[in-house]
C-alpha cells in the first residue's frame, strides 16, 4: 500500500515537471522575422518573376504577394480596380 502512494507521488511529480518544462516563456524572435512571409504549400515554386513563371506553385505565391491592377470578381466577369485609381474606360479598339 505504501508502495502505491510513493509511485502515485512520483508519477504526479513527473507529470507536473513535464507540464512546467513545456510551458516556458516564448521570446518574441528576432527583428528579421517581422518581414518574413510564410506560405504553406506542397507545390514547388519555380520562380517569383510574374513575367516568366507559368507553374501553379509560383502563381499561388504570386497572387498572395503581388497586387494586380484590376481584379476579376469570381462570380461574374466584371473587373474592379485592385490598385488602379478608378474603373478606367474600356473600348473595343483597345
Amino acid at each position: 500500500m505504501k508502495y502505491r502512494k510513493i509511485m502515485a507521488a512520483v508519477a504526479s511529480v513527473a507529470a507536473l515537471t513535464s507540464l512546467v518544462a513545456c510551458g516556458g516563456v516564448k521570446d518574441g524572435g528576432s527583428a528579421a522575422d517581422t518581414n518574413a512571409i510564410t506560405i504553406g504549400t506542397t507545390d514547388k515554386i519555380i520562380s517569383l518573376d510574374p513575367a516568366g513563371s507559368y507553374d501553379y506553385g509560383s502563381y499561388t505565391v504570386q497572387i498572395q504577394v503581388f497586387p494586380f491592377l484590376y481584379a476579376q470578381d469570381y462570380n461574374t466577369s466584371k473587373l474592379s480596380p485592385d490598385i488602379a485609381a478608378d474603373d478606367g474606360s474600356w473600348s473595343a479598339d483597345g
